[in-house]
């Protein structure tokens, strides 16, 4: 759910001697003389308060946020913004004069609206704290000993499938409060350590930014909705329902009247802003009142940036350009409400323009509502059975995977052996093979070797062994002994035959030499992967 930033104007009334410059129109338009002096510029707002508006018209405006904090769990700021002496401290009730009587300000109105309408719900539990920016620091205002600078942080957490970031104050102290007295006590007492200065606008200037925070915990009654999700979940997960009842048992959520309810989280913050205001030559001359200038201005400045990248719906809005805008992120990104302080006379002119326009640049900036945080028993139970099933899931998955894992590697560790045992036999085969086959090889030449010595020894010699005349016209006619001819070349044949038997026997074995390495090398290989 989405919806603007809305922002009032508060007029305060001009002095007797001066009369007022601004124009309102219909209740939620100021019209006011231009910088240069020529013509008017129109400013709108939610709504514009005159200079009769009573505190109480101010808390009619801002109440429905109240009460949405204590029954629906949305966050909401309250903040003034204005000019020094322009009636912010006066509107928040940030002052001594404004916490009783009939012209109480906004803390303790909204205090008791808080609680009248905690007062209709089952159990709430309720927190306040109270700080101050001072100087670009954090200080703790309820603090019992000397204050220090505290330090901002950041957490995340995920409600209702939202991830959601939430900004706190480290070692800030809180107390537990039960009413708007108890709420107006802290403040009173705080208020006596917030940093003040008199100035040309205000005897009692306010030096830095003042935020009282009230966290409330309320529980609520479970919709229909909600119990009716929870049951149709109940049929579909499996889990150990014994385990997680007890959990539920021990769990601060409760369960009254045979009902769930739900444990709702929310805060409320009311700030008072520093006094803008232009340089001036006190300024100069005090060292301390400069520094104190340039951070109130610095800060404001930092926290009209972020308006405006709101407004833009920028992709990076700076909030960490100043802890004021770093702690206000919460607030800049929920329910805001805006009270722009203006005074009427012409003198505060510059500074009221500047002031409507910021009021006017807030009213544009959409924020998405959200609850801050919903602790449900029917969510958590729901949460966790789908949980323990996905775990169960994963768990199931992971010891199949290693039980196979294991069993392959036992089965590869029990047939090492057996595979270095028939590698071992395969290449004692591969070596008996060469073997026999040099073995054949040796016998053919042997073989060969003998026919060629039997075809020496001829039973038939040539004609000139027996003195026989080879001139003789008897011989010339070679065809009568053909019988040496014929026995060298069978002998020339065999030989031949022998040396290529024995090439490929060699062949033979050196591929059978190459089988058994490469046979072994795959048998180390899986060995040294199990």
């Amino acid at each position: 759910m989405e919806e603007h930033v809305r922002a009032a104007v508060r007029v305060k009334p001009s002095e007797e001697e001066e009369p007022s410059c601004l124009k309102i129109i219909e209740g939620s338009r100021v019209r006011a003389p231009a910088r240069d002096g020529k013509g008017h510029a129109t400013f709108a707002v939610d709504r514009v308060f005159d200079e009769t508006a009573s505190q109480e018209a101010v808390l009619e405006w801002v109440k429905p946020a109240i009460v949405d904090v204590a029954s629906k769990g949305l966050n909401a700021t309250v903040f003034a913004y204005g000019q020094t002496g322009s009636g912010k401290s006066h509107t928040m009730g940030f002052e001594a004069a404004t916490l009783f009587g009939p012209d109480a300000g906004l803390v303790p109105r909204a205090a008791e609206a808080l609680f009248d309408a905690l007062a209709a719900t089952r159990r709430s539990l309720v927190h306040c704290s109270f700080l101050q920016i001072y100087g670009d620091k954090v200080l703790d205002l309820l603090a019992t000993d000397d204050t220090t600078n505290l330090v901002v942080r950041e957490s995340r957490s995920e409600t209702a499938g939202f991830d959601h970031k939430r900004i706190f104050v480290q070692g800030l102290s809180e107390y537990q409060v039960t009413s708007a007295a108890d709420v107006l006590g802290l403040v009173a007492r705080g208020l006596r350590g917030r940093a003040t200065r008199p100035t040309d606008m205000n005897s009692r200037s306010s030096r830095s930014h003042a935020i009282l925070q009230v966290a409330v915990e309320v529980e609520t009654a479970c919709s229909r909705e909600e119990r009716r999700d929870d049951d149709d979940d109940d049929d579909d997960d499996e889990w150990d329902r014994a385990s997680l009842d007890s959990a539920a048992a021990s769990s601060p959520v409760k369960q009254r009247g045979g009902g769930r309810t739900v444990l709702r989280r929310a805060k409320l913050c009311l700030v008072d802003l520093a006094g803008s205001e232009k340089w001036s030559p006190a300024a100069t001359a005090d060292a301390e009142l400069a520094a104190e200038l340039k951070a109130i201005n610095r800060s404001l400045s930092a926290l009209g940036n972020c308006f405006a990248a709101l407004c833009a719906t920028a992709d990076h809005v700076p909030y960490r350009d100043s802890t004021l805008t770093r702690l206000l992120e919460d607030a800049l990104g929920g329910r805001a409400l805006v009270i722009a302080t203006v005074a009427a006379g012409r003198s505060s002119l510059e500074e009221t323009v500047s002031t409507l326009a910021f009021a006017q640049r807030a009213k544009n900036i959409k924020a998405r509502l959200r609850f801050d945080e919903v602790v449900n028993d029917a969510v958590l139970l729901k949460r966790a059975r789908r949980e323990i099933a996905r775990l169960r899931r994963e768990r199931h998955h992971h010891d199949a995977r290693r039980d196979r894992d294991l069993e392959e590697a036992r089965a590869a560790a029990a047939a090492a052996p057996a595979e270095r045992a028939l590698g071992k036999l395969c290449f004692e085969l591969d070596v008996a093979r060469d073997r026999a086959a040099a073995a054949d090889a040796a016998a053919t030449a042997a073989i060969a070797a003998s026919t060629l010595l039997e075809a020496k020894v001829d039973p038939h010699p040539p004609p000139e062994f027996l003195g026989i005349d080879i001139d003789s016209p008897l011989l010339r006619d070679r065809q009568k002994y053909p019988r040496l001819g014929t026995m060298r070349r069978a002998g020339a044949a065999t030989l031949k035959n022998a040396c290529r038997a024995a090439t490929e026997a060699a062949a033979k074995r050196e591929r059978r030499r190459e089988r058994a390495n490469r046979r072994g090398a795959t048998t180390r290989e899986r060995m040294h992967h199990y």
